[in-house]
């Protein structure tokens, strides 16, 4: 049994995505672990375990109906340590892609390319999605042609959309000037900023109601007062009347925030607003369902008629 799962690399090339040197390695050593267990516990119990043993008299008599049951017994244990193989192979081409995708942040990093063993900056090399494997982007893509990682030992099928240049992950530097809500989220709020600079009036569109108070938070921390459709009645008219009133003065909020599934502000008059952003892509069962939701919302701020 142990040779069928360590005895050579081989062995282990046909579960998903082939072989890999580094869970080959943890392999064995777990097996190593349980021999080395199973040892001690017949060293502890010394004649009694032995005795528990069955001769080779005793396994000659077994029948056939016993002898079928141990080898299927066997049988379901194999695929049993197989499938937790595949799941450590799986979890350890998972953290070494992360691991490298965090060293990468730093523009100082430095690799060495496991093809042509050059050693590079993080603008010439890139990582494998597929199993975390790195190198520079020449050896990445042209072996990625021929469905070979860059590392020799590991059978991943890597493919060019697997490849990922570092350059694309962006640094500390860059996150940094983002700050903590990300580039995107911090070009919409620039933009709502300038316009409500301009003195127009905003309806910003999300879907999930924990986006909608990130999004809040990041206009109020830019000093961009917003309101929304929430609490009691009373406070959910307040809002929509603030954002109806025609005359307002210059620290009043011009920016409302509103979910897709608003039914409270459902049919509701805004054509006070002169802007309707969506933050992101509708998530819609169809595209008839999302040119709907699309349709309610910028009917929200223009009427016919």
């Amino acid at each position: 049994m142990l040779r069928s799962l360590v005895g050579s690399e081989m062995c282990i090339r046909d579960r998903n995505g082939g072989a890999d040197q580094e869970v080959h390695r943890a392999i064995r050593e777990l097996f190593d672990q349980g021999k080395s267990l199973a040892s001690q516990e017949d060293d502890e119990e010394g004649p009694k375990r032995k005795k528990a043993k069955r001769t080779k008299q005793e396994l000659e008599l077994l029948d056939d109906e016993e002898l079928y049951k141990a080898k299927w017994d066997l049988r379901e244990h194999m695929h049993s340590v197989r499938a937790i193989g595949k799941e450590l192979t799986g979890r350890t081409r998972s953290l070494r892609y992360f691991g490298w995708v965090r060293d990468f942040q730093s523009s100082q990093c430095k690799i060495q390319c496991a093809s042509c063993k050059k050693k590079i900056g993080r603008e010439e090399a890139g990582v494998l999605s597929c199993c975390g494997h790195v190198g520079c982007m020449q050896c990445l893509n042209r072996l990625a042609d021929r469905e070979e990682c860059v590392e020799s030992t590991c059978a991943a099928p890597a493919k060019r959309e697997h490849v990922v240049a570092a350059s694309a992950l962006g640094s500390d530097q860059e996150h940094a000037q983002t700050g903590k809500y990300g580039a995107k989220l911090s070009a919409v709020v620039d933009q709502v900023k300038s316009l409500v600079e301009d003195e127009d009036r905003v309806l910003i569109f999300v879907q999930f109601p924990d986006l909608k108070d990130l999004v809040a938070d990041a206009l109020e921390e830019r000093g961009v007062k917003t309101l929304q459709v929430k609490g009691s009645v009373q406070q959910q008219v307040k809002a929509l009347s603030a954002m109806q009133c025609e005359d307002i003065s210059e620290d009043h909020p011009r920016v409302l925030l509103l979910t897709m599934d608003d039914e409270s502000s459902s049919g509701v008059n805004l054509t006070t607003a002169n802007h309707a952003i969506f933050v992101h892509p509708l998530l819609a069962d169809n595209q008839q369902q999302y040119n709907a939701y699309e349709t309610q919302a910028i009917g929200r701020i223009r009427r016919y008629g």
